[in-house]
């Protein structure tokens, strides 16, 4: 009988909890348990947005943003959201990618600009993170010392005049280096250390430049007298500019500080003692451990030695653009294709030619002009021809990026620096 009465009673106890959980899914009257509050739920963490270092960029440079170091704790897929919070008096700049882990902003004004990132995993969004985009001024502008890893403009600060002749970084050509008289504007360099080397038109003769007006020439100043006074002649035996066919014809600088030059009509390259380093070649760009780069060839000076090129377009409707040492090693070379567009590449000392990337097309109106030079970072700088019928402009271009128009004198107002009988400089 006791057994019988526990039995019941065990039963009782049973049925009743049984009913009122089976109730906990099917009564109406009773409200389910929601995520937060119930076990059998796994909760969803926050994720954590990472917009990266600050980045430094010269105005009007592209400034590759990355979000990649966002995470999620349960390892969830994320999408990005990026918005400029802050920017500069009088700027224009908009992200593209937004929606992407790495956008882009081309700082187009001076100053800071704040960029914040917020990353969300379909349920939770992060708090937000910001990183900052400066844009600066070329270092050495209006100081008379130049980076070799960039372009400048020599140009004039007189339309139709090459006797007030000016560098200029094409993004500050209002902050202008004075104190040339008829610059030969294709037999001028940057040395390794910042110092334009440089020959005029009418001596035959190599200057090493010291700035006249340093720091702070802006326009309507008085330009330097006397110009080449305090100008250095370097020393380029056996040229003599009063024996003819002897005079100084052309010169190289390398990356690593060297210099060599040719007399008259010759082709027998010295070095500033007057030792031959190479002789019956016509070296186009000065490397690195003694190498140079031939039409078709890598020369080894301390071998005299050629390596043939191996691996760039042959397609006779392809022309090279531009050359300068490659930071790495080797060279890079650009090459203008009617069918191929324009690519760069790059070359070892071995002569074995890689295909670096595509440049993108110039801006809709702009046709490209013969100057063109490779910065250290790759990019190509090309003169342009604007749409209106006198615009002269600069075309900046980057390996699979941007293609931006970065100087014309159709600013307002017009830069102090102009193009007339103007070149491209930059370092070896």
């Amino acid at each position: 009988m006791r057994k019988t009465t526990l039995a019941l009673a065990t039963m009782l106890l049973t049925g009743c909890f049984g009913a009122h959980n089976r109730g906990d899914g099917d009564d109406a009257s009773v409200p389910p348990r929601s995520r937060a509050d119930s076990s059998p739920y796994p909760s969803v963490s926050t994720p954590n947005a990472d917009a990266g270092d600050d980045i430094t960029v010269l105005m009007g440079g592209t400034a590759s943003l990355d979000g990649s170091g966002s995470r999620d704790p349960d390892g969830l897929e994320l999408s990005y959201a990026w918005t400029i919070t802050a920017h500069p008096p009088g700027s224009s700049a908009s992200l593209v990618g937004a929606d992407r882990v790495a956008p882009t902003l081309v700082a187009d004004t001076l100053g800071d600009f704040e960029v914040s990132l917020v990353v969300n995993n379909s349920t939770v969004s992060s708090a937000p993170d910001t990183v900052i985009v400066t844009a600066v001024l070329p270092d050495g502008v209006g100081s008379g010392i130049l980076d070799p890893d960039e372009v400048y403009l020599l140009g004039t600060l007189a339309e139709g005049s090459a006797r007030r002749a000016a560098v200029a970084h094409y993004l500050a050509p209002d902050r202008p280096v004075v104190g040339f008289t008829r610059i030969h504007r294709r037999n001028a360099q940057v040395r390794s250390d910042g110092t334009l080397i440089y020959m005029n038109t009418f001596e035959d003769i190599l200057r090493e430049f010291h700035c006249d007006a340093c720091p702070g020439f802006s326009r309507g100043d008085s330009y330097p007298r006397d110009v080449l006074a305090n100008d250095t002649i370097l020393p380029t035996p056996p040229c003599d500019p009063d024996v003819p066919r002897m005079e100084l014809r052309d010169f190289l600088l390398g990356p690593d500080g060297r210099r060599i030059h040719r007399c008259g009509v010759s082709r027998t390259w010295y070095d500033p003692s007057g030792a031959v380093v190479a002789s019956g070649v016509t070296p186009l760009v000065l490397g690195w451990d003694d190498h140079a780069l031939l039409n078709g060839a890598v020369l080894d000076l301390a071998s005299g030695a050629t390596t043939t090129i191996t691996g760039l377009p042959t397609d006779p409707a392809c022309r090279t653009i531009a050359r300068r040492a490659d930071a790495s090693g080797g060279f890079l070379v650009g090459i203008d294709c009617m069918s191929g567009g324009t690519t760069l590449h790059s070359i070892t000392h071995e002569g074995v030619a890689t295909l670096e990337g595509v440049y993108p097309a110039p801006p809709s109106g702009y046709t490209i002009r013969l100057e063109q030079r490779i910065s250290g970072d790759r990019a190509l700088v090309s003169f342009a021809l604007g749409p209106s019928a006198a615009e002269d402009a600069i075309i900046r271009r980057t390996i699979e990026g941007v293609s931006e128009v970065v100087y014309t004198e159709e600013m307002t107002p017009s830069p102090t620096v102009l193009i007339h009988i103007s070149g491209l400089v930059s370092g070896p």
